[in-house]
């Protein structure tokens, strides 16, 4: 991704190894869909624009976005400043806005209005506002709504949260990757993907390997590397 394409994600913090799995998959189907006329650009220059949602108007701004992508175009100026207030966001917030997430994505699922709301749990008022603002789906508002879901995401998801969507030789993996800086040998991978799904939570597992001896003696030896260099 070049440089102006990463000025879009300026609200998005980008992994210290460049843009992650998802905004590469964006990038792609930007790609296929050639260059953006200039409304398409200014719709998601809005989403640029997208702060934490402490903002005591955050979800109206969300709905003024979503009419937006629907009506691919931005004729006026947004609501408020568009998300503009930081601070800290609470749970309650934080949840609010994963139904926008879960009702955005099925929409770019194909799956319609009632499918959205009983696989989700989605309050019927909140997806009717996301559904009747996008309206019938194209290739554009598509990519919009892509965007928009990445950058929520920034501000509703935890940890967890992302950590949630990947399956468990992958956690695993990240785990011993992350805090070991090696990947598991293969029984102790077949071992540990074995605990998760005889119902050992994740959280479990992580503190084990995080409190791990090897964990702990890596730091010191990396301490005594640094006094050594430095001494």
């Amino acid at each position: 991704m070049n440089d102006e394409r990463m000025k879009r994600w300026r609200n998005v913090i980008c992994p210290e190894h460049g843009p992650d799995e998802e905004m590469r998959a964006i990038a792609a189907f930007e790609d296929q869909l050639g260059a953006l006329p200039p409304h398409i650009e200014r719709v998601r220059a809005l989403i640029s624009r997208i702060d934490p949602l402490s903002h005591y108007r955050a979800f109206e701004n969300v709905e003024f976005v979503l009419n937006a992508i629907g009506a691919l175009d931005y004729p006026g100026s947004p609501a408020v400043d568009v998300l503009s207030r930081h601070g800290q966001i609470d749970d309650a917030r934080r949840e609010v806005a994963k139904q926008y997430i879960a009702c955005i994505r099925a929409w770019l699922d194909g799956k319609g209005l009632k499918e959205a709301k009983a696989e989700n749990g989605i309050g019927a008022e909140l997806a009717g506002k996301v559904y009747s603002a996008l309206g019938e789906r194209d290739d554009h508002k598509r990519w919009l709504a892509m965007s928009l879901v990445k950058t929520l995401k920034e501000y509703a998801y935890m940890p967890w949260d992302f950590i949630s969507e990947y399956g468990d030789e992958e956690f695993v993996r990240a785990v011993y990757g992350s805090v070991l800086g090696r990947v598991p040998s293969s029984d102790d991978l077949k071992f540990r993907v074995e605990e998760l799904r005889d119902g050992r939570s994740r959280e479990d597992l992580f503190r084990e390997v995080f409190d791990a001896r090897e964990h702990r003696m890596g730091h010191l030896h990396r301490v005594a590397e640094l006094l050594k260099r430095e001494g």
